[in-house]
């Protein structure tokens, strides 16, 4: 038995094989019309194609045997024989009929001997009558002599009445070389878009978080930076190293027009290559013992002359002179510190 579906959109029965229809859970392509349907809906076994008998090596000598003698032989469905009439022989038979035969007794006899049942043959008579004679000669065609029988080929038709065993082709077989590299492509194509996407993501990320240092080292793309940090609600501010800063030249005096007054003096330097905000300085007066009686925090715009310069910072490798003022609130003042912070 064979596997037969057939196609719903051009109704077209194909052979199947299981291997096929396990390969997609039934889904194929039909072989004529292209068209993708699942064979296990309209699957159906039909019996196998009947095999012609093969042709017996009698039969091919006789097949050639008739083809050597040049005779086409016509097989009649009945042969009907007369009732009246009895079968003549060969010795009975007219003259003009003998004169008129070109090929050999012996196949025309063979030929009638597998054609017309076997009898018991008539006894020749001394004398034979004319009218049986010519009874029997008389209906007979002029090609009567050479008879002829076409002997034509035949075949059974099938059980099954279907289209030519086109097998239906595999979907996964014809579609897997495209599809798979399409969908090889498309893979590459989303992982080369998602590395660009966390490329960008990561850049802007250190951009964020080092704006600061950038607008330092590249005061030029300070104005790009500001701009952005207006989209999304940052500033940028200058670097905070205090350890770049030093306090150099400090000097402590008396105000002598104000009694408890007292002003320090001192220089400012940034040793760094860039940009720096201005610290906050703290001052700490101490007394004999070194402890501290009196402190204060000085932010930029205490000893700076304007805001402007606070907001542009420090340049690199600049000396700014300060001056700090505190009242001492008549307590006696030994000493002094002087922090740099942030």
């Amino acid at each position: 038995m064979r596997l037969v579906t057939s196609c719903p959109e051009c109704t077209a029965a194909f052979y199947v094989s299981p291997e096929q229809l396990a390969a997609h859970r039934g889904d194929v392509r039909c072989g004529r019309c292209e068209h993708v349907f699942n064979a296990l809906e309209n699957l159906s076994e039909v019996a196998d194609e009947p095999v012609q008998p093969p042709v017996t090596a009698e039969a091919e000598d006789d097949a050639v045997m008739m083809a050597s003698s040049g005779i086409t032989f016509f097989i009649q469905d009945e042969p009907s024989i007369p009732d009246h009439a009895s079968e003549p022989s060969i010795d009975t038979l007219p003259e003009e009929l003998a004169e008129q035969e070109t090929e050999p007794q012996f196949v025309y006899e063979t030929v009638v001997g597998d054609v017309l049942p076997e009898e018991t043959p008539a006894e020749p008579e001394a004398e034979t009558p004319v009218a049986k004679t010519s009874a029997v000669a008389g209906p007979l065609p002029a090609e009567a002599t050479e008879p002829t029988f076409n002997l034509t080929d035949y075949s059974v038709p099938p059980a099954f009445a279907i289209d030519s065993p086109i097998m239906v082709e595999d979907v996964a077989r014809k579609n897997s070389g495209t599809d798979g590299a399409g969908k090889r492509r498309l893979f590459k194509f989303l992982l080369i878009f998602l590395v660009i996407v966390l490329l960008i993501l990561a850049t802007g990320q250190a951009i964020y978080y080092l704006r600061s240092d950038i607008a330092a080292r590249m005061p030029q793309m300070r104005p790009y930076l500001e701009q952005g940090c207006k989209w999304i609600g940052c500033t940028v501010e200058l670097p905070k190293i205090a350890d770049l800063l030093v306090i150099d030249d400090s000097e402590l005096r008396e105000d002598i027009d104000r009694q408890g007054l007292i002003h320090l003096y001192s220089s400012l330097v940034n040793n760094a290559d860039f940009y720096q905000a201005y610290p906050l300085l703290e001052l700490t007066l101490t007394d004999d013992n070194d402890k501290p009686l009196l402190r204060r925090t000085f932010t930029p715009a205490d000893y700076l002359a304007s805001k402007s310069e606070a907001r542009q910072g420090l340049a690199p490798h600049q000396t700014v002179d300060i001056k700090l003022s505190l009242t001492t609130s008549g307590q006696p003042v030994a000493g002094y510190r002087v922090f740099v912070t942030y």
